[in-house]
């Protein structure tokens, strides 16, 4: 098998690139809505899923990013889910890549007096590409996330929550079952995964990042913890 490199995808915090939000005591370059007066925790709480669904009968034409803020490819805000909006540079990029249970929503930011078209990435929990059978996996001491030893017992995308459950209630929340070793059986770029919720990008999806010198993203290795590998 041949082993392949992937990260986990996350914003930017560089504030050289995303503008010196932090200052302004907020995380987020998208932050409020244009008509402010509106503001009600209802209609954040509406516009805050945290299971990851976005709902398109909501206006997504008032999102206002701050003034300190800069305009990049991937824009950081403290909306919906996976709290990230891509621009028109990146979706066409996308478009080339093989992205995951993917759907991109349109939707509008404003910064100071300009109007800018970005999208909404909505990304389905998904194990479609994993081979259980030549997957491994094992425990973890889930509070300093360190490898405790491989899981031996056979493990299905059925019995895998069964398992899970199981580990972290004997252990008292001490333990938790995780993949180690991931076997994919097609081809993909872009992919959250259901077995630890993360986001995971292909090396040639993050070069293509790259060389088009899209800004906003940030790639890390660690904790990955995992390696995932082509099934051949």
């Amino acid at each position: 098998m041949e082993k392949l490199k992937y990260y986990r995808l996350n914003n930017s915090t560089d504030e050289n690139e995303i503008g010196f939000i932090y200052a302004q005591d907020v995380i987020y370059q998208i932050n409020d809505f244009i008509d402010a007066e509106n503001n009600t925790e209802k209609r954040f709480e509406a516009y805050s899923d945290f299971f990851g669904s976005i709902n398109e009968e909501l206006d997504l034409t008032k999102f206002k990013a701050l003034d300190q803020a800069n305009m990049t490819d991937l824009m950081y805000s403290r909306f919906f889910w996976h709290e990230c909006f891509y621009s028109q540079k990146f979706t066409e990029l996308y478009k080339n890549f093989i992205v995951e249970n993917s759907k991109l929503i349109p939707c509008k930011v404003h910064h100071k007096k300009n109007i800018h078209d970005y999208f909404l990435m909505h990304i389905e929990e998904t194990n479609v590409m994993v081979d259980f059978e030549k997957s491994e996996f094992a425990i973890f001491d889930d509070l300093k996330e360190s490898f405790k030893h491989v899981y031996e017992e056979k493990v299905t995308e059925d019995s895998f929550w069964d398992i899970s459950r199981k580990i972290i209630a004997d252990s008292e929340n001490k333990l938790a079952i995780k993949p180690w070793k991931i076997v994919l059986n097609k081809p993909s770029d872009l992919f959250n995964l259901e077995l630890n919720g993360r986001f995971y990008i292909s090396n040639r999806f993050k070069e293509a990042i790259e060389k088009e010198k899209l800004t906003g993203f940030e790639f890390s290795e660690e904790p990955l913890k995992v390696e995932f590998y082509g099934n051949r």
